[in-house]
């Protein structure tokens, strides 16, 4: 038996997929992270804006398709106890086509990090 599709059915079907997690941890002590920034390839249901106090993390899944390389991006704004912005923590999370995670951060103000892994570990810089 022979099965024959048009494009648009080829379209539809499944591809191999699945999703790499990506995690950000705040030790701080004492800054509380806001997003800022939640866009790309998140796997759905798609982050809302959230905070993450010290000593808490949030987990990212970003989507994996065989073949496509995609990309999520998080930046969070750290804040004092008084409301001051004292620095930003950014996560550019990538998926390649061949499946491999690649996490690049950018830190800035009063924040220093600490990157194993899919895992960065944020710091105050004092």
């Amino acid at each position: 038996m022979n099965l024959y599709l048009c494009q648009s059915q080829r379209d539809r079907l499944p591809a191999i997929a699945a999703s790499k997690r990506f995690n950000i941890i705040n030790l701080t002590g004492d800054l509380v992270f806001y997003s800022a920034t939640l866009i790309g390839d998140f796997e759905r249901p798609v982050p809302t804006p959230h905070s993450i106090p010290p000593g808490g993390s949030y987990n990212f899944q970003v989507e994996y398709f065989s073949g496509k390389s995609l990309i999520a991006v998080a930046r969070y704004k750290a804040v004092n106890s008084i409301g001051e912005d004292v620095g930003t923590a950014g996560m550019r999370m990538e998926v390649t086509a061949g499946g491999r995670s690649i996490l690049t951060v950018s830190i800035t103000g009063q924040l220093t990090s600490y990157q194993e892994s899919s895992t960065v570990y944020v710091y105050r810089k004092y």
